[in-house]
C-alpha cells in the first residue's frame, strides 16, 4: 500500500511566513485516491492561528474566494443552464477548485486574480479557510486510511 506523508500549512523559516502546501501536492493526493493508500497527515497546522494570513513558498500574498462547497449546485439531466459554479458525478466547476475539487490555494496571487476576477470577491487567505477546505478535501477521498501524526 502506497503511504504518502501531507502537510498543509508549514512555517517558512527563513521568512517566518506559514504557506500552504503546493497545488501539485493536493494533486497528489487525490490522484492516488484510485487505490488504496496510507495518507499521513502532518498536523503541525494546528499550531498556527486560525487569522493568521497564508503564502505561497515565494512569501506572496494568497487570495482565495472562499465559500461553502455544499453552496456548488449539483447538476442533473434536466439542467440545461450551467450556474456560476457547478458539480455533477464526475467534475467540478467552482473558482478556487479543479475539475476534481482539488484547491488551488497556491495560484490566487494577485497577478493571477488581477486578469481573471472581481477582486472584491475574494479575500486574504487565512489558516482558519485552509483548514476548512482541507476537511472538506480529505472528506471526498474514498480509498485512504488516515493517520494524524
Amino acid at each position: 500500500m502506497k503511504e504518502i506523508v501531507f502537510r498543509p500549512l508549514r512555517r517558512i523559516k527563513k521568512t517566518g511566513k506559514i504557506t500552504v502546501a503546493s497545488y501539485s501536492q493536493w494533486r497528489k493526493i487525490k490522484s492516488l485516491d484510485c487505490r488504496e493508500f496510507k495518507l499521513i497527515i502532518d498536523t503541525d497546522y494546528k499550531k498556527f492561528y486560525n487569522k493568521d494570513f497564508v503564502y505561497n513558498h515565494k512569501g506572496e500574498e494568497l487570495f482565495f474566494k472562499n465559500f461553502n462547497p455544499n453552496d456548488i449546485v449539483g447538476l442533473n439531466k434536466n439542467n440545461f443552464e450551467f450556474p456560476k459554479m457547478w458539480k455533477n458525478d464526475f467534475m467540478f466547476s467552482a473558482s478556487g477548485l479543479d475539475v476534481d475539487g482539488v484547491p488551488t490555494f497556491s495560484n490566487g496571487t494577485i497577478n493571477n486574480l488581477y486578469s481573471n476576477e472581481k477582486l472584491n470577491e475574494y479575500s486574504l487567505l487565512t489558516v482558519e479557510v485552509v483548514v476548512f477546505w482541507f476537511g472538506w478535501f480529505i472528506y471526498q477521498l474514498k480509498n485512504n486510511e488516515l493517520i494524524f501524526k
